[in-house]
């Protein structure tokens, strides 16, 4: 594991953008990703300089996965909603540039080096049919259609 020198730090938060305040917040509190999305302001005491952490998001998620009695093989994590995205893009039958590009993976080989296997077992899909529009879950929630996003 590698860690920081201070003026590493600060060299790196002046270089941040508009990322700053997340990365200012996770280097000066030791939170865990899924530690620091959880705290609301009711969990912040500015005057005492101290922010409440419930791991809120990790319970959530858990908690989430029993009420709905998912069993899976290997341990489901919040990361496992990211595989499953790439795993219903790669079933719609898109094409690997375009999951690659949703993943925000630095080239297609990188997507390839992950779900080669889920683009091998999937049916192929015939020309004209359908695109990177379609639904993923064929229904009609309003969270099904995939959208095109830059990470």
């Amino acid at each position: 594991m590698r860690s920081w020198k201070g003026e590493q730090l600060a060299r790196f938060l002046a270089h941040a953008g508009p990322h700053r305040p997340l990365f200012e917040f996770l280097a000066y509190t030791g939170l865990r990703v899924g530690e620091a999305l959880g705290p609301t302001w009711a969990d912040i005491d500015l005057d005492a300089g101290l922010i409440r952490v419930h791991r809120v998001v990790g319970k959530a998620f858990r908690a989430t996965v029993q009420r709905a009695a998912i069993t899976a093989t290997g341990r489901l994590s919040l990361h496992s909603l990211r595989h499953g995205y790439a795993s219903l893009l790669i079933a719609k039958g898109l094409n690997v540039v375009f999951v690659s590009r949703q993943l925000g993976h630095a080239n297609p080989t990188v997507t390839l080096s992950t779900y080669a296997h889920l683009f091998e077992a999937r049916k192929p899909r015939s020309r004209g049919e359908g695109g990177a529009g379609d639904e993923l879950c064929g229904d009609s929630s309003p969270h099904s259609a995939v959208t095109a996003r830059r990470w």
